[in-house]
């Protein structure tokens, strides 16, 4: 697993740097629309769409660079390879949504006081700082993500350890289709510079 973070880092680095610039841009947008649902909304839809289109990229040109490689016979066909580097990269994301989760289960009282608010005033220390310790970065590292989140499910933090599969699976989409020898565009028949050269 070493070997293979290490043959992937400028990726992983790529994908990492793209999630902190999702983060900023996630919190502007939160504080200028918080202050209404829709609009609210409407900005963590398009950001998480935008943060996916980006992970989509760094996962297609990976891709295409493997096809290269894989074309000339020097390396094997891995076909999962974009989701284990997105895997490697959102790393901090699904540890935080896990502890979050076992956290959540921890809190005494949590199924007796369906809020989670009065079930953390009901628990041991050490079962509330499980909760809210993680709780806390992960809203911190995923700020795009909590528009959806409030407006759908805003006492559910079991939702947060399903925040990376999206990314993931798109970053491993970009990847699989590259690796293919195709891309979106092309599949939708739009011809793009790259689709050109190969003619």
């Amino acid at each position: 697993m070493l070997h293979f973070i290490k043959d992937n880092r400028s990726v992983i680095v790529k994908m990492i740097v793209n999630q902190i610039g999702m983060i900023f841009f996630g919190l502007m947008l939160s504080m200028a629309t918080n202050q209404n649902n829709s609009l609210f909304l409407a900005a963590s839809i398009f950001s998480v769409l935008f943060y996916m289109f980006l992970e989509y990229t760094v996962g297609w040109d990976l891709g295409a660079h493997d096809k290269i490689k894989l074309d000339g016979g020097r390396i094997e066909y891995q076909p999962y390879k974009g989701l284990l580097v997105s895997l490697c990269a959102n790393i901090l994301n699904i540890l935080s949504g896990l502890l979050t989760v076992i956290g959540y289960f921890c809190i005494a009282a949590a199924d007796r006081i369906p809020h989670t608010i009065v079930a953390y005033d009901h628990s041991a220390s050490w079962a509330a700082n499980l909760y809210a310790v993680p709780n806390a970065v992960c809203r911190a590292l995923q700020p795009m993500f909590m528009g959806i989140v409030y407006n759908f499910s805003p006492y559910n933090p079991i939702v947060l350890a399903f925040l990376p599969l999206p990314i993931i699976a798109i970053s491993g989409l970009g990847y699989y289709i590259a690796i293919k020898g195709k891309s979106i565009l092309g599949m939708l028949g739009i011809k793009t510079k790259r689709d050109s050269g190969k003619h």
